[in-house]
């Protein structure tokens, strides 16, 4: 699940750097509620993360100045510019990507025990 709601937010992020880098509204409003994943999320969210985090550097490198002028509004944080939203995205992942080695973690420490029983 928690892959899933990253490529949720991030092909949302990369498509809202791309309107506002050419001066372009974006129309939707973004909600934390639009980004939860689904409980049937499974294995192959892994490769739909890869595509969606390779399709989002390739916007990224497309876009010539991240301080656009244009701004779009998140629900915690107020109207953010590209270079707000791009380095959003970046911490917003640093912080699942400590969540899911967090899991791996546990999951080990799990299948550890139930090897040793």
């Amino acid at each position: 699940m928690v892959l899933q709601h990253l490529v949720i937010v991030n092909t949302g992020i990369g498509d809202l750097l791309c309107a506002l880098s050419e001066d372009k509204a974006f129309e939707r409003e973004v909600r934390i509620a639009d980004v939860k994943p689904t409980a049937d999320a499974g294995q192959e969210q892994l490769a739909s993360l890869e595509h969606a985090l390779m399709a989002y550097q390739e916007k990224v490198a497309s876009i010539k100045n991240l301080y656009t002028s244009r701004r779009h509004a998140h629900p915690w944080f107020g109207p953010l510019d590209s270079h707000g939203w791009h380095t959003l995205a970046a911490l917003h992942t640093m912080i699942h990507r400590r969540q899911l080695d967090a899991i791996v973690r546990i999951l080990k420490k799990h299948l550890h025990h139930v090897d040793r029983a």
